[in-house]
């Protein structure tokens, strides 16, 4: 606030000693000016003074009434007391000086006092103005601080529902491999630990290197190919997997690969094939589509997961398609891992 004291004070000086002194010689302008700006700063430090005294109560309507109240007494005082001052200093002029009109005569002081109040007005308006901008900036900085902590409260909430689906029906397919065949229900198991441990070590992240969610595909795709053999094929074309500016938004490629197989049917005969490529700076998962005969109607649900999440990450859009023949998914690879990306 002190930049805006030396600035204003230099505005009014030039603004009021000029009106206030014509038709007086210039050296009565430029004296007239020196004491407006002197007024002003004096005003300054009063008010600046108020207003760290009353601190807090400053945002309350009564201590803000006070400090105006307290303020236009002082500076009447200081009207009053600044007044004779400068009539006694003038003395020592030389005589051939003309004074400003506002200190040729006593009479003045009235004139002089109204001035220096309606200084001190507009440095309370001043000060209104900057403690209203300073309000409204911490305003702004509390909502957005707030709006930080939904957004991450809203993500952990989708990241946490993800898990639980694919997790039961893991138990369910253990549960039925080692009714038929125990060592590939121990192989199935090894599997599924390591992706438990991979996901539990991403827990707290929103965004993890591509090359760590294609490695959770591949533990992923493996576990299921111990449940459908050769039914089951799989591809992967990513140029960018092994790459360090390379992000996507943790459990966001395996859903889609779950997705595939939860609604196509897969049979040797017919296998399906799950396809996951680059194109640009996106990832695609696409599969042919052969929907099962008693497969459940699908509630979307995974897909409206996968399309939050990326929007509480970074604003991208997934982008969704399908002819009848090719089911693919598409999403933007991230460059920056901060969960505030924007892009």
């Amino acid at each position: 606030m002190r930049n805006q004291a030396f600035i204003t004070s230099a505005i009014f000086g030039i603004l009021l000693a000029t009106p206030q002194s014509l038709p007086s010689p210039a050296i009565a302008i430029i004296t007239n000016a020196i004491i407006i700006i002197l007024e002003s700063l004096i005003a300054w430090t009063i008010n600046i003074s108020l207003l760290h005294y009353f601190g807090e109560q400053t945002s309350k309507v009564s201590g803000h009434k006070k400090r105006i109240i307290v303020s236009c007494i002082l500076n009447t005082l200081l009207a009053i007391i600044l007044y004779p001052c400068i009539m006694y200093i003038m003395q020592y002029f030389p005589e051939n000086y003309q004074a400003p009109l506002a200190f040729t005569s006593k009479k003045m002081m009235p004139l002089f006092i109204f001035k220096h109040l309606t200084l001190n007005t507009l440095i309370l308006f001043a000060i209104e103005i900057v403690l209203l901008r300073n309000t409204k900036m911490v305003i702004e900085l509390e909502n957005a601080r707030l709006k930080i902590k939904t957004t991450e409260a809203r993500y952990e909430q989708l990241k946490q529902q993800i898990r639980p689906h694919m997790f039961f029906n893991s138990l369910n397919t253990i549960k039925s491999l080692y009714n038929n065949n125990s060592e590939d229900a121990e192989e199935y198991l090894a599997l599924l630990s390591n992706f438990l441990r991979v996901s539990i070590s991403n827990y707290n992240t929103k965004t993890i290197p591509l090359k760590e969610e294609l490695s959770l595909c591949e533990d992923y795709l493996s576990m299921q190919k111990i449940r459908f053999g050769d039914a089951l094929i799989w591809t992967f074309s990513v140029r960018d997997s092994g790459s360090s500016n390379a992000f996507v938004p943790s459990f966001s490629i395996q859903p889609l690969i779950e997705n595939a197989i939860k609604h196509n049917e897969i049979t040797e005969k017919h296998p399906l094939e799950i396809n996951i490529n680059q194109a640009g700076n996106r990832i695609i998962v696409s599969n042919e589509v052969r929907l099962k005969e008693s497969s459940e109607a699908s509630s979307g649900f995974g897909l409206t997961n996968l399309a939050e999440r990326y929007k509480l990450i970074s604003h991208d859009e997934i982008e969704i398609k399908d002819d009848g023949h090719i089911f693919s998914v598409s999403i933007k690879i991230l460059d920056n891992e901060d969960s505030n990306y924007r892009g």
